[in-house]
């Protein structure tokens, strides 16, 4: 699978979880929380008069206990959250569908290319069948002394010209498969 693709799908979860997240912070919330406190203070309008620090800490000691219910209904912010989520969630999948539609482009695009260079590939054979039969039979001419060896050199030219764009066209076509091959899930061991 394509990377590009597979980086937009990670995305719309990433997108999904964020607006399950804000949905569920618009959801009442209970909350219990405790603790204990106390504190040491001195009086220094009267000298030695005071508790030491262990009784006042003793004797200040305060305990509480809390319960919390929190219904978040005219909280803005969370609404405001809960509906940016849930547009990134859906420009998220609309990326992947892009994600996903020029993955489909490149392929048919590989598929013709390649079928383009199978049949470019023909022509060139065709063409290299010809130009060799052309300079074979214009080496049979020079060796009679009909062909100067100019038009010699520009046929054997011609025939290697057309060797070369066979080859080319081959590496191209090899090139092109191996795509194919690719986007098909094929593994590339060779």
């Amino acid at each position: 699978m394509s990377p590009d693709v597979r980086s937009a799908e990670y995305e719309v979860e990433r997108a999904r979880y964020d607006y399950k997240i804000a949905k569920g912070r618009l959801l009442p919330s209970l909350s219990l929380s405790g603790g204990i406190t106390t504190n040491y203070y001195k009086n220094l309008s009267l000298k030695g008069q005071y508790d030491g620090f262990a009784s006042q800490f003793r004797n200040n000691r305060g305990e509480y206990l809390a319960l919390t219910l929190s219904i978040p209904i005219y909280n803005s912010d969370r609404w405001h959250s809960m509906k940016k989520a849930r547009n990134d969630w859906q420009l998220a999948q609309v990326n992947l569908e892009e994600a996903r539609r020029k993955l489909h482009d490149q392929i048919a695009q590989a598929v013709m290319d390649a079928e383009g260079y199978a049949k470019e590939l023909r022509q060139m054979q065709k063409k290299v069948a010809s130009d060799s039969l052309a300079y074979h039979m214009s080496s049979r001419k020079f060796e009679e002394g009909m062909l100067s060896t100019f038009d010699l050199h520009t046929a054997a030219q011609t025939l290697l010209e057309s060797r070369i764009k066979e080859l080319q066209m081959q590496m191209l076509l090899i090139i092109k498969q191996r795509l194919v091959e690719y986007y098909k899930g094929e593994k590339l061991i060779r």
